[in-house]
């Protein structure tokens, strides 16, 4: 039997949203948590933007401290914003390990404050908003190898 546990740091900020955002500030990683697999199909493990977290395929999800979790954005703006859009730009991160795996990260729906979003939409009434985001680790067959992967997305949001 095999482990893994996956955590992702997330976040890059191009320059030209700093203007119109006075911050932005990771809350959470997004972790798929402890899985192992049995056979040589491989599968999927799901975390939605709520922290919910599913698999597929040969993939059997173990119980642990680390049961997953979406990755949560703390944005803070002029109350009231306009924003045309939120979006991860790329829709798929390659993951690494140091022991030489790789893994596919599939960016999922992101929510504010726990609500999917809609483009445009409006900041709160307060200009603080938390993204909730979440996505899909498709696990190669059989040849996965067990430790921790990483990788980054980036996020754009335009006014």
């Amino acid at each position: 039997m095999l482990t893994f546990c996956l955590l992702m740091t997330t976040i890059i900020l191009p320059e030209t949203i700093l203007a119109q955002v006075t911050s932005i500030t990771e809350q959470q990683n997004i972790s798929f948590g402890a899985f192992t697999y049995t056979g040589t199909a491989g599968g999927s493990i799901i975390v939605s933007n709520l922290g919910k977290r599913t698999a597929t395929g040969n993939i059997i999800l173990l119980n642990s401290a680390e049961s997953g979790q979406e990755a949560i954005f703390k944005v803070i703006s002029t109350p009231h914003s306009s924003i045309s859009s939120i979006t991860a730009t790329g829709n798929s991160v390659n993951l690494a390990s140091p022991k030489g795996g790789n893994m596919r990260f599939t960016i999922g729906t992101i929510a504010v404050d726990g609500i999917n979003i809609s483009n445009p939409f409006t900041s709160s009434a307060i200009g603080i908003d938390y993204l909730h985001i979440g996505g899909i680790l498709t696990i190669p067959n059989g040849s996965s190898i067990p430790g921790m992967y990483r990788g980054r997305f980036m996020i754009t949001i335009n006014y």
